[in-house]
C-alpha cells in the first residue's frame, strides 16, 4: 500500500483490479469514529475523494459475525465484518491496534473488510469470510486475496498469562510455534495460520508492515498508546 495525500490527510491506498482499499493514518489528525462530532464530515470527505456513494459500518462487538451488505442490511447491525457485492459503495471497519483484514476475488467482484482483535482472531472471524467467498459466492480460493492491514504487531502485543494459554491451547495456533515472542502475542501469526488451513495460496497473502503502537514513519491511533481516546483508524474496502 502507498502514502497519499488529499487535502493535507494522509491515506495507505491501493488498487488492483476493480478493488480499491485504504486505511486512514494519524499522520494529519484524522481520526475516524461515530462518536466523535466530526464522524459525519470525515466519512463524507472519504466518499467524495474516492468517488463512493455510501460507507457502510456496523456496530462492531468484538465478534465473529460477518454481515453481507445486501437488501436486508440495515445500520445498526451487530458484527465485526462485512462483505459488499455492489460497486461504488464502501465497507470499513475501526481499529485501534486491532486487525483489519481485507479480503476480495476481482473476479466474482466481492470483497470484504474484518476488524479482528484477540476475541475475532482467537474465534477465527477470517475463517467465517472465507467460508462466505466459498459456500455462498462459490470463489475458487486460488482467486481470493488477502491483505492483513496495521495492527499492534508482535513487538508491543503483550498479553497476561491467561491469554497466553488460552491461545497456545488454540486447536489451531498450538502447531505454530512462532504465536508468542515470550508473553507477547503475534496477532499477525494466528492469522495467517487461519488463512492457510483454508487453502489459500501463501503469494495471496499479504502485509502492511506496520505496528499502529510504535510505527514512526507513519503515524496511526493506537489504544495502548492513548486509552482515554476515541479516535480510530478507519480501514475501508470498496468495487469500483
Amino acid at each position: 500500500m502507498k502514502l497519499i495525500e488529499f487535502d493535507s490527510k494522509y491515506f495507505l491506498y491501493k488498487e488492483i483490479d476493480n478493488i480499491g482499499f485504504g486505511v486512514t493514518t494519524a499522520n494529519s489528525e484524522f481520526g475516524i469514529h461515530p462518536k466523535l462530532e466530526n464522524y459525519d464530515k470525515n466519512i463524507k470527505f472519504i466518499k467524495e475523494k474516492f468517488n463512493l456513494s455510501d460507507i457502510f459500518v456496523v456496530s462492531q462487538i468484538h465478534s465473529d459475525i460477518v454481515i453481507e451488505c445486501d437488501k436486508n442490511f440495515t445500520l445498526g447491525l451487530e458484527g465485526d465484518g462485512l462483505i459488499i457485492r455492489e460497486i461504488n459503495r464502501g465497507i470499513g471497519v475501526f481499529t485501534a491496534d486491532c486487525v483489519p483484514i481485507f479480503l476480495f476475488d476481482s473476479k466474482k467482484r466481492i470483497a470484504s473488510v474484518l476488524h479482528s482483535g484477540w476475541k475475532g482472531t482467537y474465534n477465527e472471524i477470517v475463517v467465517k469470510a472465507i467460508d462466505i467467498f466459498v459456500k455462498k459466492y462459490h470463489s475458487d480460493v486460488n482467486d481470493i486475496v488477502i491483505y492483513i492491514g496495521p495492527h499492534i504487531k508482535v513487538c508491543c502485543y503483550e498479553v497476561g498469562e491467561e491469554l497466553k494459554y488460552k491461545f497456545n491451547n488454540h486447536h489451531r495456533f498450538q502447531k505454530n510455534a512462532n504465536i508468542f515472542n515470550k508473553n507477547n502475542l503475534s496477532l499477525l501469526e494466528c492469522i495467517k495460520t487461519s488463512v492457510l488451513a483454508c487453502n489459500i495460496p501463501i503469494y495471496n497473502l499479504n502485509v502492511v508492515d506496520y505496528c499502529v503502537h510504535c510505527s514512526k514513519d507513519v503515524k496511526f491511533y493506537s489504544y495502548r498508546n492513548d486509552p482515554n481516546s476515541l479516535n480510530r483508524i478507519f480501514s475501508f474496502i470498496f468495487i469500483k
